[in-house]
């Protein structure tokens, strides 16, 4: 009653979303301690557990990494799949996922525009600046590479988003694939 009064109108809502929480916590530990009082296992839920042991090995997983030429990495099992400089995902990590080979197959295509933009707009920059240096000012045409230069380095960044994104999709597909048991040989 004091958080109702303390927090005005909006503390009942609070008050009563707090006390759901509560009680469904509750209940979920009491589920679990059901769950841990049970009979031993059967062998058809040793079955589903030996299915889900491999799958759990063969699941995919993503995580930020510094060091990595992307800053992210890919592993299976513990093992580190991908990303390596030139092969972004690895046709090895997504075998037998037609759609996750796709999304890779895309994430390749934006990894090389993403290093042909870069390429480009740091030269068109350096070319803007010799230009205006042998001048001693800065011209049109100095400015004009210097501008495609910036435009380039930006196009560089939308093409890293994409790469990113088709990462993360051809990750989805093959998981997905893995867990309805679709993946083919």
């Amino acid at each position: 009653m004091f958080f109702i009064l303390a927090h005005g109108r909006w503390g009942l809502p609070a008050s009563v979303g707090f006390a759901l929480c509560l009680l469904s916590s509750g209940s979920a530990t009491a589920q679990t301690n059901l769950a841990d009082q049970a009979s031993p296992a059967s062998p058809a839920s040793r079955s589903l557990t030996d299915r889900q042991l491999r799958i759990e090995q063969q699941f995919l997983r993503v995580e930020s990494s510094p060091w990595s030429p992307l800053g992210l990495k890919l592993s299976k099992n513990g093992q580190v799949v991908g990303p390596r400089w030139f092969s972004v995902v690895p046709d090895e990590a997504v075998a037998g996922s037609t759609e996750a080979k796709k999304h890779a197959s895309h994430a390749r295509i934006f990894h090389g525009a993403t290093a042909a933009f870069a390429l480009a707009g740091v030269g068109l920059i350096v070319g803007g600046a010799a230009v205006a240096d042998s001048n001693k000012e800065w011209t049109t045409n100095a400015r004009l590479l210097a501008a495609g230069g910036l435009l380039a380095i930006l196009s560089e960044g939308v093409c890293a988003l994409f790469r990113e994104r088709e990462i993360m999709e051809a990750v989805n597909a093959y998981n997905y694939d893995l867990v309805r048991d679709k993946l083919g040989d």
